[in-house]
């Protein structure tokens, strides 16, 4: 049997352990102790929880991902380099182009706080300002839990943190302000 095979199956096992037999079907906080490491999932459905975890071991195990969405590239690929908006486009686009406007009107301002513009629509995803090729819409709606045809924006910090998620058309002065009041933006504008 081949080692990765094996090693599958064992982390399988592993699973198994980390979920209550009574719980499958319902909702709890848990905590489990597995082979030193200390789990804490709180109110998510065990069953999603479990599958979850499926997909995450066999990605690890046999390096390749079980959906295309976990495949694309993510909003995580720009953790600690950059912060991101991402301008989910309306069915219609106008909103969507007036926002994109908006912030395109003075790069500099995106520049000098090592921003990147996403336009997000139902199945692409178009860099406007920075880098964000190969970019899975599905999973930046999925890491946002925005549908489909929703026009917002999200702001998202380099922590990968969402600082903002707003269903309105939004002055990049204010985002710039909201950004520029930010603990790591200040020490980087002292440096």
């Amino acid at each position: 049997m081949p080692v990765a095979t094996m090693r599958l199956i064992r982390l399988v096992g592993l699973l198994s352990l980390t979920m209550p037999a009574a719980a499958v079907f319902g909702t709890q906080q848990t905590s489990a102790a597995v082979v030193g490491i200390d789990v804490r999932v709180q109110e998510r459905p065990i069953r999603q929880r479990s599958e979850d975890m499926f997909k995450s071991l066999v990605a690890e195990v046999l390096g390749v991902g079980s959906d295309p969405v976990e495949s694309g590239a993510s909003l995580r690929d720009f953790e600690w380099k950059y912060r991101v908006i991402a301008i989910f486009e309306d069915d219609d686009h106008v909103q969507a182009t007036e926002q994109a406007r908006r912030f395109l009107a003075d790069p500099e301002d995106l520049r000098s706080r090592d921003l990147v513009l996403l336009s997000v629509g139902r199945d692409h995803v178009r860099a406007l300002f920075g880098a964000g090729d190969a970019l899975s819409a599905e999973a930046i709606r999925q890491d946002l839990d925005v549908a489909p045809g929703f026009f917002g924006l999200a702001l998202i910090g380099k922590d990968g943190t969402v600082k903002l998620l707003i269903d309105r058309l939004v002055e990049p002065s204010d985002i710039f302000e909201r950004i520029d009041q930010m603990p790591m933006r200040q020490n980087e504008m002292r440096h």
